[in-house]
């Protein structure tokens, strides 16, 4: 991968580029960028492709940014970066003309990058509700949330959009349980019992029981909710690693609640209810622990 001011500097004249380019050694991917000796160009590649064709200065950000840190899936049809103003987007190359501070860049696999926090930032102004709400916990559950870095950023870039979205998060403080969680519906579950629950306490979520995973575990009401999915639970090692688990516990004095997303989703109080009072006969809780509205 080379740019065409590098092949310059190297003393190659712009005659002596196109000749290359038409002999097959040089294979244009944007205008003024080149790949060496063949024209197929996969994964880093194409980041760092992007950069050479944004200029100096242009680091990889937004959605090519979440990407690179693990809080989004790739999608490298077009790379998403920031470069200074007057730089323009092009076939492939998404271009934000944006301010970005030194201490909001860091390098991911050699190539420069938005940090997470200034990423999450700019992921909160181009995404979605739901799929950014899926790139926050994700980062919640990785344990990589600064929530210093995000103030910083959030003070260093006065009336974008992006404050909306983010101020509420960092001003609330991460839930117990947040950066265990695997899963979506572990998440959920983590948010379900902060709200409905938290007379009782967080429960411990992924808790290691012997040989196996307890998913959200109280453990003063030797209580386990086994959160069931199809994804994770129909599969037939997964069935008898479930029947194994329950047996575990049952001679342990532990009891297991199986509870499904559906109804965790479509009726909490129900479900809330119920947990309430099987936490106050086995722990001993307050008589009137009831689900909170």
């Amino acid at each position: 991968m080379i740019g065409r001011g590098q092949l310059l500097a190297l003393g190659l004249r712009p005659g002596g580029i196109d000749d290359r380019v038409a002999r097959g050694a040089l294979h244009v991917l944007h205008r003024g960028v080149y790949a060496v000796g063949h024209p197929r160009v996969l994964g880093l590649g194409l980041d760092h492709a992007a950069l050479l064709a944004a200029g100096p200065g242009s680091v990889r950000a937004v959605r090519s940014a979440g990407a690179a840190h693990d809080l989004r899936g790739w999608s490298r049809s077009v790379i998403d970066v920031i470069a200074p103003r007057g730089r323009r987007s092009r076939p492939g190359v998404h271009v934000f003309n944006l301010h970005v501070d030194p201490s909001e860049v860091t390098a991911v696999d050699g190539i420069p990058t938005t940090t997470i926090a200034r990423t999450l930032f700019d992921l909160a102004e181009v995404l979605p509700a739901e799929p950014f709400k899926r790139a926050w916990e994700e980062a919640m559950r990785q344990d990589v949330i600064d929530l210093r870095a995000l103030r910083a950023v959030a003070a260093g870039n006065p009336g974008r959009r992006a404050l909306g979205v983010v101020r509420p998060l960092i001003d609330m403080p991460v839930l117990p349980g947040i950066a265990e969680t695997r899963s979506a519906l572990e998440v959920d579950f983590v948010e379900f019992a902060a709200h409905h629950l938290a007379r009782f306490g967080p429960p411990k979520i992924n808790f290691a029981f012997g040989d196996f995973v307890l998913d959200a575990y109280y453990e003063a009401a030797r209580l386990a909710v086994e959160l069931d999915s199809r994804e994770f639970h129909l599969n037939p090692v997964s069935f008898e690693t479930d029947r194994a688990k329950q047996a575990a516990c049952l001679a342990a004095g532990v009891v297991i609640l199986p509870l499904t997303s559906r109804r965790l989703r479509r009726e909490p109080l129900v479900v809330a209810d119920q947990l309430s009072r099987i936490l106050v006969a086995r722990w001993g809780g307050p008589a009137d622990a009831r689900c909170a509205d």
